[in-house]
């Protein structure tokens, strides 16, 4: 799951029963992801954190719990918390430490971000991973459109994995797995290999890039959960039973599959 902090302000949805006595937070979680095991029982155990919770009606949320929540919120990561403060609501993603949780609860609004890149700016970057553009490229080109959208970018590679679930990529070739996919599941399915390959190991030196987050789940209309490596999974099956490899070669997709295993260690 991810790390770092990634807020909106939200407009109310009536989905909730908000009461007008107490700041509220909601805590949407995966009792399978070990970001989501350290919030709660780490983050939300400090002492601090715990007087600072005191202001707040807290309710915790399991997936199987909140799947209207996640469909209205169209929550993609976990864990992820919902705060109505002073009547403003703000979304909250990944973990975070007691120093960013304690800054969060006590004014959430000083941490709101710019919103999502644009449409026309997923479409560009995009349209460099369609076109088998190299890594260094379309990294390029997503620090481009993000900075002439107002974002203050920093570690580009922290920018993109924060964003991989949010950069959504439409796949127009006839042999496909998803009609739209996240921009590294969408690399994968168009045969931009070489994209996804320097991704896992940018530096070639054999270690996962530690700006990556890439166990990040994307949540399915179905409600599953789908990191990059169960995409993949998916992609070798059809490729081995559905004609798929009209599309993909075996050989390249277990390549891939054997550099990505090493980033779940």
């Amino acid at each position: 799951m991810k790390k770092g902090i990634l807020i909106f302000v939200l407009i109310f949805k009536s989905i909730f029963s908000f009461s007008n006595e107490k700041d509220e937070l909601f805590v949407v979680y995966s009792k399978d992801c070990n970001y989501s095991k350290k919030l709660i029982n780490e983050t939300f155990e400090n002492l601090a954190i715990k007087e600072n919770l005191k202001k707040y009606s807290l309710k915790k949320l399991e997936i199987s719990e909140a799947k209207s929540i996640i469909e209205e919120y169209k929550i993609v990561e976990f864990p992820t918390q919902i705060i109505k403060k002073n009547g403003k609501f703000f979304l909250v993603k990944g973990f975070q430490n007691v120093e960013q949780q304690n800054k969060i609860l006590l004014n959430p609004n000083k941490y709101q971000k710019n919103k999502p890149l644009s449409f026309m700016a997923q479409m560009f970057i995009c349209s460099y991973v369609k076109n088998l553009s190299t890594f260094e490229k379309i990294i390029s080109k997503v620090k481009y459109v993000a900075e002439k959208e107002g974002f203050k970018v920093g570690n580009i590679y922290k920018f993109i994995s924060d964003r991989q679930n949010e950069i959504i990529c439409k796949n127009t070739k006839h042999v496909k797995l998803r009609d739209k996919a996240p921009l590294f599941k969408f690399a994968i399915d168009t045969g931009n290999y070489a994209f996804v390959e320097d991704l896992i190991d940018h530096d070639e030196d054999g270690k996962c890039n530690p700006n990556i987050d890439y166990q990040q789940k994307e949540v399915l209309p179905n409600g599953e959960e789908e990191d990059l490596l169960g995409f993949l999974n998916k992609l070798i099956y059809n490729v081995e039973n559905n004609g798929f490899d009209a599309a993909h070669k075996k050989s390249d997709l277990v390549h891939i599959r054997r550099l990505l295993v090493r980033c779940y260690k």
